[in-house]
């Protein structure tokens, strides 16, 4: 956004500074020109906040003006603004790389044909850790401007964070630059893509290095370059449809999917592994995978049981032969020497009519009174002695 302030006593806002040159508003009015100068001038003494304020307002002035997308030269204009808005987010003490690549994004669409753009937006892709799609975008803009110092570089550098420096994921990256390359002889053209054929379809010695061939081409963003090369008209199209390099790079392509999925197994594998040897070797916080066999039997909780009871321990009608001698000896206490009725008597006449559900009605109320709660005879000192001579 556009940095502005109030100025006291009139009440509207205007920009924090102006010239008072009127190229495109007369005078008193700051330009578009005069902005984009200012714009660079902050860049150049690294206050690229400020710059970023600067640039937005050359934008906002000439859509206000009509301009912008009208001509030619008003979109190279914006396009340029876009681009060193993009440069200038990526500059900031804390980076901002998706507005960035938003910028990049818009510039490249204003001017397809212009390096800087995609080399922004390479920039941009790289600060999100989009590496395989920067690539692509550096690869682009290295095809428009070969030459250029800058873009070779960061090319380079990136290829190195890809690929490495060795082995077979350095092998997949040089055929993919030979790919990207459509100056190339179609001989060399061809031998690129039998390497890539012979990496990720025929399978390497080590399974390791087949594994880092995988990677490389996947990460690298390897089916995009085989999809462009297939749909790209080169110089040497004709010869490279005709010593069958085509056929070779949609082979290959027809696989990406698989290749996808295979180097997805292969990662699992890898991990399972180095968890595995990271808990033989006793490192802190390393879980064992489970184990699929079938589950220990469990332990017993007590002594082995016997007969559906402890061994060495007394029945519980034991108790109750004791409890009825207790209350025999009770009766025969009492004067007169009568003795009570037995509480766990059955009716002779079961009530009600008779049937199963009268029978169990009757069985249940032969039950021991004392596991009624009915014994209220026997003191509570003598029931819980017979009950602790009824346990082991």
């Amino acid at each position: 956004q556009a940095v502005f302030r109030l100025e006291k006593g009139i009440g509207r806002f205007r920009p924090a500074s102006s010239h008072r040159s009127g190229a495109m508003g007369g005078p008193g009015v700051e330009t578009v020109d005069s902005l984009h100068k200012r714009g660079n001038a902050a860049v150049a003494r690294g206050d690229h906040r400020e710059a970023l304020g600067l640039y937005a307002a050359a934008l906002a002035k000439l859509e206000r003006t009509g301009g912008g997308y009208g001509s030619e030269a008003e979109r190279e204009r914006v396009a340029v603004l876009r681009s060193n808005r993009a440069l200038c987010c990526l500059s900031l003490d804390r980076p901002e790389p998706e507005l960035a690549l938003a910028e990049a994004e818009k510039s490249e669409e204003l001017r397809p044909d212009w390096p800087k753009a995609s080399f922004r937006k390479a920039s941009a892709l790289e600060a999100l850790g989009r590496l395989g799609e920067a690539r692509l975008a550096l690869c682009h803009a290295k095809r428009m401007a070969p030459k250029d110092g800058e873009i070779c570089s960061a090319l380079s550098r990136l290829r190195r964070r890809i690929f490495g420096d060795g082995g077979a994921a350095a092998r997949v990256g040089t055929a993919l630059d030979t790919l990207e390359d459509f100056s190339v002889s179609p001989a060399s053209t061809k031998a690129a893509a039998e390497e890539l054929k012979e990496l990720l379809m025929t399978g390497a010695e080590a399974e390791l290095d087949r594994a880092d061939a995988l990677r490389a081409f996947v990460e690298g963003k390897g089916a995009d370059t085989l999809f462009r090369r297939q749909n790209a008209m080169g110089e040497h199209w004709k010869e490279e449809c005709k010593n069958g390099t085509m056929g070779l790079l949609s082979l290959v392509a027809s696989a990406a999917p698989q290749l996808e999925q295979e180097l997805v197994a292969l990662n699992q594998k890898a991990e399972t592994q180095q968890r595995g040897t990271a808990c033989a070797d006793g490192a802190p916080g390393c879980k064992e995978p489970r184990k699929t066999g079938p589950p220990p039997p469990p332990r017993p909780r007590g002594a082995k049981r016997e007969g559906g009871r402890r061994a060495g321990a007394r029945p519980l009608s034991d108790a109750f032969d004791g409890l009825a001698s207790s209350d025999e000896a009770m009766a025969t206490a009492q004067p007169g020497g009568q003795a009570e009725e037995p509480t766990t008597q059955v009716d002779a006449e079961p009530r009600g009519p008779k049937g199963p559900k009268s029978q169990r009605l009757a069985k249940a109320s032969a039950r021991p009174a004392v596991a009624r709660g009915e014994a209220r005879a026997c003191e509570g000192s003598q029931w819980q002695a017979l009950v602790l001579a009824a346990l082991p």
